[in-house]
């Protein structure tokens, strides 16, 4: 008799802690308004702002000046950790994805050039004579892996490239 008491309590105390954990919806509950953003207008960073930015700038500068540097000493290892640094500082820049890629072919890691330079041309949008660096770099890399499909499918992209007149 006592087990079925303490069954139902049991029972009870479940369903009453179920209830405590469900919320129920409010009569007014209607959508959050929907914020309007057109009419914000960016505002200018700040001094502050632009210093860090300038610094920014100037240490992907001065870490792509040493890589350079490195790479043309023969230390590669040295170079593609300070092209590594400088992506982190600015990981969007599509630039140095290609510098890196270009040392890692170098280092004869074709599958990494190969991905870097994927990277690099997603990155690189309209900068159309990067686009033609990396899909030569991908059909490069395509070739020393064996893979002659692959390097002829990018070939045929890079013919797609065309630059403007100058």
């Amino acid at each position: 008799m006592q087990i079925r008491f303490l069954y139902h309590v049991f029972i009870v105390l479940i369903l009453g802690w179920m209830t405590a954990c469900t919320t129920v919806p409010r009569e007014d509950s209607r959508p959050a308004p929907v914020m309007d953003r057109s009419s914000i207008t960016p505002s200018r960073p700040d001094a502050r702002t632009e210093e860090i930015i300038r610094s920014r700038q100037q240490a992907v500068v001065s870490l792509l000046d040493q890589a350079k540097q490195s790479e043309s000493d023969g230390n590669l290892v040295r170079a593609a950790a300070l092209y590594e640094r400088a992506l982190r500082i600015a990981p969007s820049d599509a630039e140095i994805w290609y510098f890196l890629a270009q040392l890692r072919y170098k280092q004869d890691d074709f599958q990494q050039a190969e991905s870097l330079a994927q990277k690099s041309r997603v990155l690189a949008k309209d900068d159309l004579s990067l686009q033609q660096r990396n899909w030569k770099l991908i059909a490069d890399a395509r070739t020393r892996r064996g893979d002659s499909r692959g390097a002829e499918a990018a070939l045929q992209k890079l013919q797609t490239i065309k630059l403007p007149e100058e």
